[in-house]
């Protein structure tokens, strides 16, 4: 059994999302789905082959755009998961992340 690595809790999720090379947004690289996110981080799965370490602008479903490096590779046939590190969050964006992934709250009245 391998030790878990991640440091926050993933959510499942099956978001959609565009793949754009980092500030060329009209060389598009490909589509995918969001298989689990955090406000670190996600696992997208797409027939795209993304390179290591480099940044792309994805397009999520979610009201901000988010700049991701591609740190893991599992090649499964056809279809490739990727694990992507979410980079350049301002202290206020993690924290509208966060709050979107949570949901509403539900409190209960004393």
């Amino acid at each position: 059994m391998t030790k878990e690595r991640r440091r926050t809790e993933r959510l499942p999720s099956q978001l959609f999302i565009t793949i754009h090379p980092r500030n060329l947004t009209d060389d598009f690289r490909g589509r995918g789905v969001v298989v689990d996110v955090s406000h670190l981080g996600l696992a997208v799965e797409t027939e795209a082959d993304l390179e290591m370490g480099q940044i792309y602008d994805c397009h999520v479903e979610l009201p901000y755009p988010i700049h991701a490096r591609v740190v893991r590779r599992y090649k499964s046939g056809a279809v490739r998961r990727y694990g992507l590190e979410i980079v350049g969050q301002g202290f206020m964006d993690k924290l509208v992340l966060k709050k979107l992934l949570k949901g509403r709250r539900r409190t209960k009245k004393i």
